[in-house]
């Protein structure tokens, strides 16, 4: 990430739908944490049938990236302290950072902007998941994008127990019930729109 800025992670997800929809797939978006942000930017140019975010940052709780805007393009790598995973966290699947790269801050900030003007342009029905134990992004973040999505079908799902990466801690099955469902009802939606 080090040599990147977030329209190239923009543009890396833009590769990936663009490749989707020439094999004829109907898009349904879904991200966590940055994720969602860039989940949340794709799905009106590619006419996505929903969109997922979860856990998604608005506000953070690290302080410092506020002032990141003052380490924009610096390489400096900063070493990372592994987590410790709670009981029921799915541990196989997870995977550490040992540093992070201390120029990217900005470019999140830079993305999180970018999302917030958007927001409101987002048409495609949503289904917004936040933890309210979050240890990184803010609760009220979940919280920000609901009010301000510009979609008529949306629902918001707060998660009781889960961090930060919530689709390997162990409210990951609600995730994915609700997932399932919120998909399962936009394409009854879409197909409606067809009729």
């Amino acid at each position: 990430m080090v040599d990147t800025g977030w329209r190239d992670w923009v543009a890396s997800a833009v590769e990936a739908a663009s490749a989707a929809q020439q094999h004829g797939a109907r898009i349904h978006l879904a991200g966590l944490s940055m994720g969602g942000l860039i989940a949340l930017l794709l799905a009106n140019p590619f006419g996505a049938v929903s969109v997922t975010t979860i856990n998604s940052p608005i506000y953070v709780y690290n302080r410092r990236l506020r002032f990141s805007f003052l380490l924009r393009g610096s390489k400096r790598i900063d070493p990372y302290p592994p987590d410790e995973w709670p009981e029921g966290f799915a541990t196989e699947y997870a995977h550490q950072y040992d540093s992070r790269p201390v120029g990217t801050g900005a470019e999140l900030h830079d993305l999180v902007r970018a999302v917030k003007h958007h927001l409101p342009r987002v048409s495609a029905p949503a289904l917004v998941v936040q933890s309210r134990t979050d240890e990184t992004v803010r609760p009220e973040s979940g919280t920000y994008i609901y009010d301000r999505l510009g979609s008529v079908t949306k629902r918001m799902l707060w998660l009781q127990q889960s961090r930060h990466v919530a689709t390997l801690d162990t409210e990951r099955e609600v995730i994915v019930a609700a997932l399932l469902d919120h998909i399962a009802a936009s394409v009854r939606i879409d197909a409606g729109r067809d009729d």
